[in-house]
C-alpha cells in the first residue's frame, strides 16, 4: 500500500493517516484472510467492538445479533455519526 502524506493544512481528521494506515491495513487483510458468513460475523464484531473501546467509544453489541454499536460522547448536540459491523446495505 502507497504511502499517503495529507497536506498539512488539510483536514486535522486525516493528519496522522500516515500514521495510522500500517495498523489499518494489518486489519483489513486480517479481516478478509477470516470470512464469515452473513450473520455469523462473531469474529470480526469482537474486533470492532473491542477496537471502538479502545478508543474510548461505549459499545454495545448484539445489536440485530452481530451489530456492533459504538457511542462517542463529546457534549450536546444532534450529530450522529453509526458505526456498524454486520450490517449491509439493502
Amino acid at each position: 500500500m502507497a504511502a499517503h502524506t495529507p497536506a498539512k493544512d488539510g483536514p486535522a481528521v486525516l493528519r496522522d493517516l500516515g500514521k495510522l494506515l500500517p495498523d489499518l491495513e494489518a486489519l483489513y487483510k486480517d479481516i478478509h484472510a477470516h470470512p464469515e458468513l452473513s450473520m455469523q460475523e462473531t469474529r470480526t464484531a469482537g474486533i470492532a467492538a473491542e477496537r471502538l473501546k479502545q478508543a474510548g467509544y461505549e459499545v454495545t453489541t448484539g445489536v440485530g445479533k452481530t451489530g456492533v454499536v459504538g457511542l462517542l460522547r463529546n457534549g450536546e448536540g444532534p450529530t450522529v455519526m453509526p458505526m456498524q459491523s454486520g450490517c449491509r446495505p439493502g
